[in-house]
């Protein structure tokens, strides 16, 4: 199944880097941590109103995990592989 959260399209964007590590590169880490904020706050806003309710939450989900990583560790760059959306695909089915 295509994952919708994080697809092919945002991966490898700049060598191994995904578009958001690439947001960090761009800018530092209270740049990213506001993009962040803005991500989780427009997939709320729009819950209900493009995308199926499912989808759109776990959007929120999965920046909120990015904006976590990037409190408790610092950076995100190479953190990623900690989102992990293997239930993602087991509740779509």
């Amino acid at each position: 199944m295509k994952d919708q959260i994080n697809p092919v399209h945002y991966q490898g964007i700049v060598g191994p880097y995904q578009y958001i590590e690439c947001m960090e590169f761009i800018l530092g880490q209270e740049g990213l941590k506001a993009h962040l904020k803005g991500q989780i706050y427009k997939y709320m806003m729009r819950l209900g109103k493009k995308d199926a309710d499912l989808q759109e939450i776990q959007k929120v989900v999965w920046y909120s995990r990015c904006l976590e990583i990037l409190l408790r560790e610092g950076t995100i760059v190479g953190k990623l592989s900690e989102l992990k959306w293997d239930y993602v695909l087991s509740v779509t089915k």
